[in-house]
């Protein structure tokens, strides 16, 4: 039984190994925000995009909090300049 659990660790890890391949491949060729926010948005922690990366994961965490954070800014209005006539 503890053959089989090591192989089924084995395997899982694996996949894992073949998860972050894909989805490293799939955002390479984005903006930095955008790969960050799709990683995440996976369920990628800020750690493991920068592993993946090749960045900190720190730089990651707070790129996705000031990213959250320009979200959650009310839209300023434009406002129209009076004609001059």
């Amino acid at each position: 039984m503890a053959d089989d659990q090591q192989e089924d660790t084995a395997v899982a890890e694996r996949l894992d190994r073949i998860a972050d391949l894909i989805a490293a491949s799939l955002v390479r060729d984005l903006e930095r925000e955008e790969q960050f926010r799709l990683l995440s948005a996976v369920g990628y922690s800020p750690t493991r995009i920068g592993e993946l990366l090749g960045i900190r994961g720190n730089t990651v965490s707070v790129a996705l909090t000031r990213m959250r954070q320009k979200a959650a800014r009310p839209k300023k209005k434009a406002t129209a300049k009076p004609s001059k006539k």
